[in-house]
């Protein structure tokens, strides 16, 4: 009746000797984990004072520095952190216990006792806590915006240069955008990318403004989400 609930099939062969079903769950949570993991980094750095780009949800006294009480720290990533990195520190231990000594290892398998309780509890408290972070994440378009106005516009660079391959060839677009590059020194980029004849000829003020808004690269994240999400809901 349990495995019924859980969904679960008969193994079929004995499991005794058979560790792969087992390390598989757990290696899964590990990839888990890491995702999770790779994702509140990301958040912390982008909360760090110098980008300000998101913030964790507001929770009166959480995160709160004992000595500073203007700062706010990204517990909740952290805690993920710490909760993933656990698990994927269970991955090894649990395909060593693969190797074991005919049907029942002396000492190896019934380390699995305690190994995967503690992979599913500490995946699921990473899943838990991101699922918090994720509902409260609050986002600052304008220091964003801000942010990319550091780089003198030069991340637009890519897409000017794609689109002027379209007349001259990726190689020669890149070699000229980087001519507009060095001379934005002394004018902005637009108007260094404008001053050079062969981008004038093919690409215009207005063409330039479009690419310079982020427009482009809002749609091109737009599609690519719909298109992740639109392959998952198929496979399900």
């Amino acid at each position: 009746h349990l495995a019924k609930a859980l969904q679960l099939c008969d193994p079929t062969g004995s499991w005794h000797t058979a560790r792969d079903g087992l390390a598989e769950l757990v290696c899964c949570l590990g990839l888990i984990a890491g995702t999770l993991s790779k994702i509140a980094q990301d958040i912390a750095l982008l909360a760090q004072t110098e980008v300000g780009e998101v913030k964790e949800p507001a929770i009166a006294g959480r995160g709160v520095s004992s000595t500073m009480p203007h700062k706010q720290n990204p517990v909740l990533s952290q805690q993920i952190i710490v909760a993933a990195r656990a698990v994927r520190g269970l991955v090894p231990v649990m395909l060593e216990a693969m190797t074991q000594d005919h049907e029942r290892g002396t000492g190896v398998w019934p380390s699995e006792w305690a190994l995967i309780p503690d992979a599913c509890s500490h995946a699921l408290a990473a899943l838990d806590l991101m699922e918090e972070l994720m509902a409260g994440l609050r986002v600052d378009e304008v220091r964003m915006a801000a942010n990319i106005k550091l780089s003198q516009d030069f991340v637009y660079a890519e897409a000017v240069m794609m689109s002027l391959a379209h007349h001259v060839g990726r190689q020669r677009a890149h070699d000229l955008v980087e001519i507009a590059v060095r001379r934005s020194d002394a004018e902005p980029f637009n108007r260094a990318l404008l001053s050079i004849p062969e981008i004038e000829e093919f690409l215009s003020e207005e063409e330039l403004d479009s690419i310079f808004s982020g427009d482009l690269h809002r749609a091109a994240g737009r599609a690519a989400t719909k298109q992740v999400l639109g392959a998952r809901r198929q496979a399900d």
